[in-house]
Order: C-alpha cells, then sequence, then structure tokens
C-alpha cells in the first residue's frame, strides 16, 4: 500500500518538479520535503493548502484516491446511503453526530502520525460498538427485530483482524457490504465463523469495484 509520502513523491513527478522548488512553492525546506516523502515526517494544513494551490491532487495524497468525478459521486452515495441505514434503524442526526466527530478526530489523529487514513476502520471498532450499545434500536415497523450488537461487534473485530493478517485492504462500501451480508447469516446461525469471514474476504478483494 502506498504512503503518504510515496504520493507526495508521485505527486511532485507528475508535474514534473525537484524537491527543492517543490519545497519552495509549498513553502518549506529542501530537507523538510525529502522527509515528507520518506514519510519521517507528516505535513502540516499550511503545507497541504500551499500544494493544492499548484495542482496537487490533495485528495490522492490523503486518502490515495484520484480526485476525479467517480471517486467524488462514490463518496458522496456512500454518505447518503450511510443516513439512510441509519434512519431505517432508527438513529436520528443528533445521535449520529457525535460518532461522526469522533470518527473525525481519529482520523486527524492517524493523520498526524503519519498513518493511513484509510484504514481507520479498526480504530473505530470500540467507538461503533460503544454507540451501537448505548442507542441502538430499530424503527417502529421493524420492532419485531432487534439489532445484535454484540454479534456486529464480534465480526467487525474478526473482519478486521483478518483483514490486518491477510494484509488486504477494502473499500469502505466493499466492506460495509461484507459485514452486512456475514451479520445477516450468522444472526441466523447465532455464532460467528472466522473461516466464512475469511472466504468473504478473500471474495470481496476479488471482486470488481
Amino acid at each position: 500500500m502506498e504512503s503518504i509520502g510515496s504520493r507526495i513523491r508521485n505527486e511532485r513527478e507528475r508535474l514534473r518538479m525537484t524537491q527543492e522548488s517543490f519545497a519552495v512553492a509549498c513553502g518549506v525546506g529542501r530537507r523538510a520535503q525529502s522527509t515528507y516523502e520518506s514519510g519521517t515526517r507528516s505535513p502540516d494544513a499550511n503545507y497541504l493548502e500551499a500544494a493544492s494551490k499548484i495542482g496537487v491532487d490533495i485528495s490522492y495524497i490523503i486518502y490515495g484516491e484520484k480526485h476525479t468525478f467517480e471517486n467524488t459521486l462514490k463518496h458522496l452515495v456512500i454518505e447518503d446511503l450511510f443516513f439512510c441505514i441509519c434512519f431505517e434503524l432508527g438513529f436520528g442526526d443528533e445521535d449520529i453526530q457525535p460518532l461522526i466527530k469522533t470518527a473525525l478526530s481519529i482520523a486527524h489523529e492517524l493523520h498526524k502520525q503519519n498513518k493511513e487514513v484509510d484504514g481507520i476502520a479498526a480504530d473505530l471498532v470500540d467507538p461503533v460498538k460503544n454507540f451501537l450499545e448505548k442507542s441502538a434500536r430499530i424503527s417502529p415497523h421493524n420492532t419485531h427485530d432487534s439489532l445484535d450488537t454484540s454479534l456486529l461487534g464480534a465480526i467487525l473485530e474478526k473482519l478486521e483482524m483478518i483483514l490486518l493478517q491477510k494484509n488486504i485492504s477494502l473499500q469502505p462500501k466493499k466492506k460495509a457490504l461484507t459485514t452486512i451480508m456475514l451479520y445477516r447469516i450468522f444472526k441466523v446461525n447465532g455464532k460467528v465463523d472466522p473461516k466464512m469471514i475469511e472466504e468473504a474476504i478473500d471474495l470481496a478483494s476479488q471482486s470488481a469495484v
């Protein structure tokens, strides 16, 4: 997986700039630019803002995704799906906003530590489990069913562990769909099957976007 540093280097090379000229344009010294590209230091907001003004794709630098119409549309769709699912589960905006703030705080901290923000799911397992345990409820037309937060938490934990062991990174949409599928199966079976989770991960990682 590409690091933030390697993506900074890729963008500099795409713009056909030397480390020195790129550093000057972004308001830092050549040595600082070198440490950013090697991954020993993380750039701050001022650096990224200056980089964006010379044509650097900041979305690619931070998230590893090119700033294209398709990627922008995908994120908008995922966001809308997230809020639709929350609504169906009975969560209002006042319920979700604290969790979103927690996720953003974790993402900012990961960025400061020069860690991959797109690998945030593992760090969100506990906040999500706590949120579901405190607030989970089903909308009025689904009151006959209930969300098994313990089961969902166990699936998320095992899923992240296997992804880490196999060094696989799933896109958010694929990870969400895989989790939903596994939850429905294990809800009926009454237990979590690690082998099935592993097979689901392999299938999701090989399928088309």
